[in-house]
């Protein structure tokens, strides 16, 4: 360590090459999640991953007749179907299939193969109750899809072919809603040559403060950019310093685009050794560069002592501030410490989660509103221009990002309407939209001012699972404002709630397309 005087001016330029470095990657990194899969139900994974997954396909061909076997998992069920099919030479085209283990819900299969490719449909009907246990969500998909074929010949002329690997089968949803849901293109770096090789990474840039009280180490800071080379996968990692001997955790952020997320992500953790400048790094990966049907888990470790330039400012007599800054010249190798095999193609597959819109919409239909106000005029008080906020519901709270609707000529009375039908509907106007995918495409409303009942006619768009194929969705909504008070200001009347807090209404007479 090279400890020197600096002048403020140095300090400055460390201080900005390491901040500008940050600002250049701060809009790529993402929020950090677990890497492991995470656990899902039937509903969400029938949304996300309707799928099969053929294994264990064999066929003899003996004179005219073809028999064959194959094992087709649903994907969305975790249901494995035995299945059996016969089919004579002469006979074209394709062959039923008949389940050994067949259920209450259809499966039908179909296939047809030669000596070197099986072909195979698939049209499979399941119930899901776990997220709506009154009223099972019926699924129903179709998909298709080949595998290639090893084949031999035997004596007696009886040919046995084998699948050279598992197949996938994605599927289209035909039932509750008719979408494709599309794939993720996987972790960074997954399908890149050579990424289960040993690991290698680089520090990008670092960033430490350390303040010594007589000598002793009391506080500081540690800001580190690794690279993983193989992957072309940056973190940046960070945390407080304490006065504790030994290496010190810093917490690590992936450097990902904004999009669907990954059913398995990245896992960076290093520690710092304020002492000795030693920076560990452990990391789990994933890795299907040889063969999708066979993903990998990787985990590996390093140390590299970081070679740092350090300044002393600040210096008193019993009190000092240091200042490192510096990285590593090439790239520093690990170790892989644990390899793991993943289900088949899992690196494709896009974290299931039933907080999403197309799910929340079929699941448990709602509207978060917030802000409802009213505003007039002493001359005209009959007549008001009611504004409030609206937010789709996915998650049990919500997220903040609410549409500003808006409506003029509202007519209100201090008497209470005897039926909600003889009020007047009113169109939304969209002033603001939070989040275009949690805000309303469309929606009317009317209101009773002496009994706060609020009623609206809404629509919306979901293409979260299948962006090319929205799904549309409408319905109705009856619920009431939030207790309000009325301030006269002048001329001008504005009535709004106190309550700042948002609430939710569930939506009734569903319907999509």
């Amino acid at each position: 360590m090279q400890a020197t005087e600096s002048s403020e001016a140095t300090m400055a330029a460390r201080f900005l090459s390491v901040a500008a470095l940050t600002a250049v990657l701060a809009p790529a990194v993402g929020n950090g999640f677990a890497w492991a899969q995470i656990p899902a139900g039937c509903t969400a994974n029938s949304f996300t991953t309707p799928s099969w997954l053929v294994q264990d396909f064999t066929s003899q061909i003996a004179a005219n007749l073809t028999v064959a076997s194959f094992h087709a998992l649903n994907r969305a069920t975790n249901v494995t179907a035995e299945l059996r099919c016969t089919s004579t030479t002469p006979t074209a085209g394709w062959q039923s299939c008949r389940s050994r283990n067949q259920t209450e819900q259809p499966f039908l299969a179909s296939f047809q193969a030669d000596t070197s490719t099986a072909w195979f449909m698939f049209n499979e009907t399941w119930p899901c109750d776990d997220m709506t246990p009154s009223q099972p969500l019926t699924f129903s998909a179709l998909g298709n899809g080949s595998v290639a074929l090893n084949c031999t010949t035997d004596e007696s002329e009886t040919t046995t072919c084998n699948s050279a690997k598992p197949l996938l089968v994605k599927a289209a949803l035909s039932s509750p809603v008719k979408i494709t849901p599309s794939y993720v293109s996987g972790p960074p770096g997954h399908d890149i040559a050579g990424c289960a090789s040993q690991p290698a990474w680089e520090v990008v840039a670092s960033q430490i403060n350390l303040r010594k009280l007589s000598g002793q180490r009391q506080s500081g800071n540690a800001f580190v950019i690794v690279r993983n080379d193989h992957l072309g996968y940056t973190a940046s990692c960070g945390g407080v310093l304490s006065a504790a001997a030994g290496p010190q955790p810093l917490s690590c952020e992936g450097q990902v685009p904004y999009r669907r997320a990954d059913k398995y992500q990245i896992d960076t953790t290093l520690s710092f050794e304020p002492d000795t400048f030693a920076l560990g790094i452990d990391q789990t990966w994933f890795c299907d560069d040889q063969d999708p049907a066979q993903p990998l888990s990787i985990t590996g470790s390093g140390t590299i002592p970081l070679a740092l330039e350090c300044s002393v400012f600040n210096e008193t007599t019993t009190e000092t501030t240091t200042f490192c800054s510096g990285g590593t010249d090439g790239t520093v190798a690990g170790n892989v410490t644990a390899r793991g095999l993943l289900p088949p193609y899992s690196l494709n597959d896009p974290l299931p989660t039933g907080e999403s819109c197309t799910i929340s919409s079929v699941t448990s239909p709602a509207w978060w509103f917030n802000g409802f106000e009213t505003n007039t005029t002493t001359a005209n008080s009959d007549m008001v221009t009611a504004r409030f906020g609206m937010e789709l519901q996915t998650a049990a709270a919500s997220t903040g990002n609410f549409a500003i609707v808006a409506a003029d000529g509202v007519p209100v009375s201090e008497v209470p309407t005897n039926s909600s039908a003889d009020l007047q509907w009113n169109k939304c106007v969209l002033q603001s939209v939070g989040d275009v995918a949690l805000a309303p495409t469309g929606c009317e409303f009317r209101y009773d001012m002496a009994s706060r009942f609020l009623g609206l006619r809404v629509n919306w768009t979901c293409s979260d699972l299948d962006p090319g194929s929205p799904v549309m969705f409408g319905g109705e909504v009856r619920t009431l404002v939030p207790e309000f008070t009325c301030v006269t200001t002048g001329t001008n009347i504005r009535c709004a709630s106190p309550i700042t807090e948002p609430w939710r209404a569930n939506v009734s007479s569903l319907a999509w397309m």
